[in-house]
């Protein structure tokens, strides 16, 4: 018994405090899926720092494990408020970053969205992604994007919050 308490013990202190990553980032894909004529968006991030930052701007906890449709309501709020994503063309300008959803892959939370129902590839997207930088000062947002087989990238943070990428 004395044993067990012992090894529950360290199992304890050793798992308690576990440091946190060090560094804070991002990754946005978007894709042009010319078959469902669709802009195709998925955001990777890490779970401790979404649960920071729904915590700090819904004041109310994140548990996806335990409520996950709260957990999806509020993650959707969260990305509809810090991600905005407008393709070019006047064809497309009522279009809107439509929210699919969210999966937890270990230690970190992809999230899905779309733009639906474009006639054609965009020639120039302008993103703003301010994903976390409440939270973290040294916050870097990467956007990785393809667009009829052209690919561009750029890195967003507090200085630079929003980017127009040309194809």
């Amino acid at each position: 018994m004395k044993k067990i308490i012992i090894l529950f013990s360290c199992f304890w202190i050793f798992t308690a405090f576990v440091p946190p990553h060090d560094y804070h980032v991002s990754i946005t894909q978007i894709y042009y899926d010319s078959t469902t004529q669709a802009l195709q968006v998925s955001i990777q991030l890490f779970g401790d720092d979404v649960e920071k930052a729904i915590e700090k701007n819904a004041a109310i906890s994140w548990k996806p494990l335990q409520d996950f449709h709260t957990a999806d309501s509020l993650l959707q709020a969260y990305i509809e408020q810090n991600f905005k994503l407008l393709p070019d063309s006047q064809q497309q300008t009522a279009a809107t970053l439509q929210y699919l959803g969210f999966e937890i892959d270990h230690d970190e939370v992809w999230c899905y969205a779309e733009i639906p129902a474009l006639s054609q590839a965009p020639k120039r997207l302008y993103i703003k992604n301010t994903l976390l930088m409440e939270i973290f000062a040294p916050q870097s947002n990467i956007i990785q994007a393809n667009i009829g087989g052209y690919e561009k990238s750029v890195s967003l943070h507090r200085q630079q919050r929003e980017a127009v990428l040309e194809f």
